[in-house]
């Protein structure tokens, strides 16, 4: 369940690979799943037993609740992101990270290398930018 959801994210720090031509695939040499922000959040929600619609952030956050930069009364699990074209800073992309308690956020992002690109940050990281949070079901 929901309560599990930030051990199981913290589980892939280190096993993954950023990818959004082979997401949810995986390599030997060297050992990798490859993995972008959207099937990263879908995957961890599958390992604890819970489900939503959606596999990308283009379908994922239509009907979700609207926010402005940062909400408040987060819970653990709870998705919070932008679609492409939202966010002033990153307009060519769309993104999602999962919130894991204490004011902190676990994401899977591009430019980190082999087996590097899981990492936790701080809630305020992207700041301005959230324009949508799924909260845990």
């Amino acid at each position: 369940g929901a309560a599990a959801l930030p051990s199981i994210a913290q589980s892939f720090v280190g096993k993954v690979t950023y990818s959004q031509t082979n997401r949810n695939t995986t390599s030997s040499s060297p050992p990798t799943l490859f993995l972008d922000c959207s099937s990263f959040v879908k995957q961890v929600y599958a390992c604890a037993g819970l489900s939503f619609s959606g596999d990308r952030t283009a379908n994922m956050f239509p009907g979700t609740e609207a926010v402005s930069g940062v909400p408040g009364n987060l819970q653990v699990g709870n998705l919070l992101g932008w679609m492409q074209g939202q966010s002033p800073k990153y307009p060519n992309a769309g993104h999602v990270v999962m919130y894991i308690g204490g004011g902190q956020f676990i994401e899977v992002h591009g430019g980190s290398g082999t087996n590097g690109a899981v990492s936790i940050r701080n809630i305020n990281h992207y700041g301005s930018s959230y324009r949508h949070i799924m909260r845990t079901p």
